[in-house]
């Protein structure tokens, strides 16, 4: 009798599924078509379940579906094939008919479900690319949507959107969906090419700075911003009024006029800026006065030198410079000097990316080269966290680049904070076994370690040695080749650091280390570790009793 009642019972769900939170966080780890599944439970679960899945969108083709979808078979414009050839690369012209998606005339019913769903966007990611597998005509659907409807917002929660590999004229059209709700924008558009809209008007598009300025009219409250690739500088003239842009993204874009310079100095919020500094760039005007990151992917260094001479910044924390050609020695120094002298202080995080041609305009072949010469300037900066250098010698330059022992302790020196150091350069002369035992000895913070190579012949150590260094990632490039003992060499390294990362410690390196011996040392690694872990184990049971 009791087992019949039993069954007549209403099931009851674990007490978990009534934490909002905790259900909000198992759903926003699962898979979209485990959400999908889930907001069929219940109509409790439902409301969850659909706002994750709605939540973030990678293309406007589940709000086309909410409406009567047209398919058209659309084929390359009638234009000359030579004509055609001239942008094809850029314009992506149809050399085939494809299936292009439009939005037909929309019931009452249809505005009132998109409604329901488009309040829970919150972010919106645009590949003209690839729009979940299908194309779809952005202009016509915006048109089509504005026409019938006259809704000003479409999103009204939309905060995050990001319009790549798309034709200006379809990221004009896109341009209703952004609201002053929208704190990030990234948008990066096809260039146009003039003559082809001459030829035909599908190829048409509106300017740049036209497209650029609606945007940013659209949205006037956005805090990060990337134009990528924008060609045409008088765009960026609306930045001037936009003070809560506190991220700004304006990588492979020419940086040639002085006209825009005070424009992005006068910016009082921004602290995370990527430009590039080209050789022609001139008239940079004194600001940027909260800048905390500043990337320069691309730049010429004499350049470069003088536009952080122009930078007031004094939290300026992570720097990241790149040049795209050679750079003489002395436009070094120009570089180094202006770091020193401008963010001595507040400088965490440095990576210097450059190649290295020699003091002598025609030097010796083979001739060395200390690195150290070029990292001595920046032995000043005593907070230096994480330093990154790439100096590849030039081919032309026939030289050589070495560090010494010595001249790898005096640089260690230098740093006291230093947690992470990656040295890259090409053929030379590298460290050796005893850089890592002081190391060990005399740099207790460093936690990754990453240089072109270790002479790790002479593995002897006292009797005595004994090390608790925080030390995790190890790469030691093309010289780890050389192991003639992988037992020696595998104590070595636990014995001085003991806390290695194994699942760490061959990322980047650009050899077979199975083949060279480093698959046994692994594995001597990980029973050192597990022995140790296991007494350990022992010792804590043994205390509780």
């Amino acid at each position: 009798m009791d087992d019949q009642e039993d069954m007549t019972l209403p099931h009851k769900s674990h007490r978990i599924w009534d934490m909002y939170d905790v259900v909000t966080n198992i759903v926003d780890m699962s898979t979209p078509q485990t959400r999908a599944r889930f907001a069929q439970v219940n109509k409790a679960y439902s409301s969850i379940a659909i706002n994750a899945l709605w939540r973030n969108l990678n293309g406007i083709w589940p709000l086309v579906q909410l409406f009567s979808v047209d398919v058209e078979i659309q084929g390359p414009p009638d234009v000359e094939p030579g004509h055609v050839a001239l942008g094809e690369a850029f314009i992506s012209a149809p050399k085939t008919p494809v299936r292009t998606y439009r939005v037909g005339a929309a019931t009452l019913a249809q505005w009132e479900r998109f409604q329901h769903y488009a309040t829970r966007v919150r972010s919106l990611a645009v590949n003209g690319r690839d729009d979940y597998g299908r194309e779809i005509d952005y202009v016509q659907v915006m048109l089509s949507l504005h026409r019938q409807n006259k809704m000003r917002i479409f999103l009204p929660r939309l905060q995050d959107t990001s319009w790549t590999n798309i034709h200006r004229k379809q990221a004009f059209a896109l341009c209703r969906l952004l609201t002053p709700n929208v704190r990030r924008l990234h948008l990066r558009m096809y260039p146009s090419y003039s003559s082809l809209g001459d030829i035909h008007p599908a190829y048409r598009q509106p300017p740049e700075q036209e497209v650029i300025q609606t945007a940013l009219r659209c949205a006037p409250q956005l805090q990060s911003l990337s134009l990528a690739a924008t060609m045409d500088i008088k765009s960026l003239a609306p930045l001037g009024s936009m003070n809560c842009v506190q991220t700004l993204d304006l990588s492979h874009s020419p940086m040639k006029s002085p006209l825009r310079w005070p424009t992005l100095a006068s910016l009082e919020c921004l602290s995370d800026l990527t430009i590039n500094i080209h050789q022609d760039s001139t008239g940079f005007h004194p600001g940027f006065s909260s800048l905390r990151t500043l990337r320069i992917p691309e730049g010429h260094f004499l350049q470069t030198g003088e536009f952080l001479n122009s930078v007031q910044s004094t939290v300026l924390l992570s720097l990241a410079v790149a040049s795209t050609a050679p750079d003489w020695d002395s436009h070094l120094d120009v570089l180094m000097t202006a770091i020193t002298s401008r963010f001595a202080d507040s400088i965490r995080w440095l990576s210097i990316d450059t190649s290295i041609t020699g003091k002598e305009p025609d030097p010796v072949y083979g001739k060395a080269i200390p690195l150290v010469e070029y990292i001595r300037p920046l032995s000043s900066l005593k907070g230096l966290e994480t330093f990154y250098l790439r100096a590849e010698p030039q081919i032309r330059s026939c030289v050589r680049i070495t560090l010494s022992d010595d001249d790898f302790s005096e640089m260690m020196r230098s740093w006291p904070a230093l947690t992470s150091l990656h040295i890259l350069y090409g053929e030379g002369s590298f460290i050796t076994s005893h850089a890592l035992y002081d190391i060990a000895r005399l740099h207790p913070k460093l936690e990754e370690l990453v240089v072109p190579g270790v002479d790790l012949l002479d593995l002897s150590l006292s009797s005595d040695t004994t090390s608790n260094h925080k030390l995790k990632r190890v790469v030691f490039g093309q010289s780890a080749k050389n192991i003639r003992d992988p037992f020696k060499l595998a104590r070595f390294l636990d014995t001085l650091f003991p806390k290695l990362d194994l699942g760490l410690m061959f990322q980047g390196a650009s050899f077979d280390w199975e083949f060279y011996g480093w698959c046994t040392v692994k594995k001597l690694l990980n029973g050192y570790q597990s022995a140790r872990e296991l007494e350990r184990e022992k010792a804590w049971k043994f205390s509780l009793e």
